[in-house]
C-alpha cells in the first residue's frame, strides 16, 4: 500500500453507534472481602462496505475462577472518505490504523465502556465499582492491521 503521499490526511471520524455486546453479573461465590482481578481486552475490526471501524473492549472483574462482572462494549466509528482511502489497501483488502489513531479510538471507547459500566451497575451492590485508568500503550503497541472478514463488525 502506498501511504507515502497520503500521510498528511487528517484522521476524520465520528461515533455512529455504541453497542453493549455482553453484560452479566454473577454474585454466586462473590466475596466482598476478597481481591477483585480486572482483565481488559481490546479488539479492532472493520466493515469495508460501511466504511466503519469497530473498537470493542471486554472488561472482566473476577475472583478466583469466578467471573463476577463481564462487560463488552463496541464503539462504531465512521471514517471520513479521505481518511478511509488513506488507510485502506483495496488490492490486499487490508485496513491499517496507525498506532496513534488506534490509541485515540481506544481511549474514546474506554471512556464509553466506563460510562456503560457505571450506568449498568447503578443501584446494584456493585455500584461502587469503577473502571480504573487503563494504560492503552501497554495493550496496543503497533499499528492495527486488519484483513477484511465476511462478518464485518
Amino acid at each position: 500500500m502506498n501511504m507515502g503521499k497520503k500521510k498528511d490526511v487528517p484522521f476524520g471520524f465520528a461515533i455512529v453507534g455504541i453497542t453493549t455486546d455482553q453484560f452479566s453479573i454473577n454474585t454466586e461465590g462473590f466475596d466482598p472481602k476478597e481481591k477483585m482481578d480486572l482483565t481488559v481486552l481490546p479488539k479492532f475490526n472493520f466493515s469495508k462496505t460501511q466504511q466503519l471501524v469497530g473498537v470493542r473492549f471486554k472488561v472482566t472483574f473476577s475472583q478466583k475462577d469466578c467471573q463476577v462482572i463481564v462487560l463488552e462494549v463496541t464503539c462504531h466509528f465512521r471514517l471520513a472518505p479521505d481518511t478511509w482511502s488513506s488507510i485502506m489497501d483495496e488490492e490486499e483488502g487490508k485496513l491499517t490504523i496507525p498506532l496513534n489513531r488506534a490509541l485515540h479510538l481506544g481511549t474514546v471507547t474506554l471512556g464509553t465502556v466506563r460510562g456503560v459500566l457505571h450506568a449498568r451497575l447503578a443501584g446494584s451492590p456493585f455500584a461502587h465499582f469503577v473502571l480504573p485508568a487503563i494504560n492503552l500503550i501497554e495493550m496496543v503497541k503497533a499499528d492495527i492491521v486488519m484483513v477484511e472478514r465476511a462478518s464485518g463488525i
